[in-house]
């Protein structure tokens, strides 16, 4: 075909243009949800390409549909900060996956954390103005590895004290 483009041979150089990632890193304002569907309903209207938000079935997914902003203010490691602004209540969908193990703040006061289009975290907003979100991601496998690393240390050190101490004091040179 003229004009086509030919097939990078073995030993050419071949241009990739690399473009930033940013499907994960984002936080959506939504003025309400939809509740009580099963995964499979809400993966043929997100397929279909419905813009809604749906939350696990025992979420108050509310009917009055406010208007706000949402957006990431920082992205680190186990830590996500958003800032949020609205009319009234709502909710906010960080595009982060919904893990066992994540904690949320919102307004520095312990918020409860709803799954969301099957697997991102949600946060439920229930007055106007503007709110800080900051969600932690803080396993408890995490904190009982520590543990257990520590009594392993504390164990090991205690067993090499005893093992110098048993020793007595070292013979002189005569």
């Amino acid at each position: 075909r003229a004009g086509a483009p030919t097939p990078p041979r073995n030993g050419d150089l071949v241009r990739v243009d690399v473009t930033r990632h940013t499907a994960m890193g984002g936080a959506r304002f939504f003025g309400s949800a939809i509740a009580g569907l099963s995964h499979q309903a809400i993966q043929k209207r997100l397929r279909a390409g419905e813009r809604a938000l749906f939350v696990d079935a025992t979420a108050d997914a509310g009917r009055r549909a406010s208007l706000g902003s949402a957006r990431v203010a920082a992205w680190g490691p186990g830590e996500i900060r958003a800032e949020v602004d609205c009319d009234g209540p709502g909710w906010v969908m960080v595009s982060s996956v919904h893990y066992p193990g994540w904690t949320c703040e919102l307004d520095g006061a312990l918020a409860p954390l709803v799954r969301a289009n099957i697997a991102f975290p949600a946060i439920r907003i229930d007055a106007a103005g503007p709110h800080s979100i900051v969600l932690r991601y803080e396993p408890s496998s995490f904190r009982l590895g520590a543990w257990i690393s520590l009594l392993a240390l504390s164990a090991t050190l205690l067993i090499l004290v005893r093992a110098l101490a048993g020793r007595g004091p070292a013979p002189s040179e005569v």
